[in-house]
């Protein structure tokens, strides 16, 4: 699923502002842009760091949402901005272009009685689509309360879905993570299977020991991670962690809560994803994270995509 990206210099706009890296933009593009950038400046001010804007092209009608960062550059402040497309995603969606096998993993029954999913990839490899995909369709099939902390948040999924509900609590940057997180696990109702926790990523070691103490508390949590592979994401996530809770602690919660580890990233415009499943008739998976082996984690990785390739269940691979 495609979307705009914008670089759009505040200083001197439309010089050395950009529709896509290196090409300039037509005087359309220039007029959509220049209502973005003033839409953009007006919600953020001086402040840099995350936003989430929309805008209504007046010329076209049209109606643009996006997920924006201000940042300094060497001479020049810029605006860098990703078209949301409007949707409620789902793991179903056609647009999406998920495999039939992503889809039985993320919504495995077993995990309404929580652990941790952690979303892994690159920037722009559509993370944020595949964790909100995920609440969504689980909150339709399972019910329960779901819980998004993003910053910003990207998707607006918060209401009702089917049997379930979700509410969206918006983060000014980074450091509001750990203080809403604790007010989110106070709003779950006691003794409700399915509540889900949405963690927009992970980027500091507390936040880090949150989601790992929150999955091992009953709860379901999302998250994503910067990464390049399945094994690379469990290895930061240790480390990450392990500066709040010592590594040997924060490896074996790891072990102990994870659910999946999904790694993804984008070619031609489609997602190409690898799963790690934390396999229940097995110890050999946490084994392995215990001891800090990661590397080793790739041969169960291989093995598992040819299993659910052929249609085997997530759980028991």
């Amino acid at each position: 699923m495609k979307s705009r990206t914008w670089y759009l210099s505040e200083t001197g706009f439309p010089c050395n502002s950009y529709c896509v890296p290196g090409n300039e933009m037509t005087e359309s593009q220039k007029t959509e842009a220049l209502h973005i950038l003033n839409q953009a400046r007006n919600l953020i001010g001086n402040r840099f760091g995350g936003y989430r804007v929309e805008v209504q092209i007046p010329e076209t009608g049209e109606r643009i949402v996006a997920r924006g960062h201000r940042v300094q550059t060497d001479g020049a402040i810029y605006h860098v901005l990703r078209e949301i497309p409007q949707i409620i995603p789902e793991l179903s969606l056609p647009e999406l272009a998920y495999e039939p096998w992503l889809y039985r993993v993320l919504l495995d029954p077993n995990w309404v009685y929580g652990g941790m999913v952690l979303i892994a990839g690159s920037a722009g490899s559509g993370k944020s689509t595949t964790m909100a995909a995920t609440m969504v369709s689980r909150l339709k099939t399972f019910g329960g309360l779901g819980i998004t902390i993003e910053d910003p948040p990207e998707y607006s999924i918060q209401g009702q879905h089917n049997r379930g509900v979700c509410m969206q609590f918006p983060a000014a940057d980074q450091s509001d993570f750990p203080d809403l997180m604790l007010d989110a696990l106070r709003c779950y109702p006691a003794g409700l299977h399915g509540s889900i926790l949405l963690v927009g990523e992970i980027r500091s070691p507390e936040v880090a020991s949150l989601v790992v103490e929150s999955a091992l508390g009953g709860h379901l949590v999302l998250t994503t991670i910067h990464a390049m592979s399945p094994e690379s994401a469990l290895s930061r996530l240790c480390t990450l962690a392990g500066q709040i809770n010592g590594v040997e602690t924060a490896r074996a919660d790891v072990a102990e809560s994870l659910r999946a580890v999904i790694y993804q990233r984008m070619m031609n415009g489609r997602p190409q994803m690898q799963a790690l499943v934390n396999e229940s008739n097995s110890g050999a998976i946490p084994a392995k994270i215990r001891d800090g082996q990661f590397h080793q984690l790739n041969a169960d990785i291989m093995r598992q995509k040819v299993l659910l390739q052929q249609g085997r269940s997530p759980t028991w691979l």
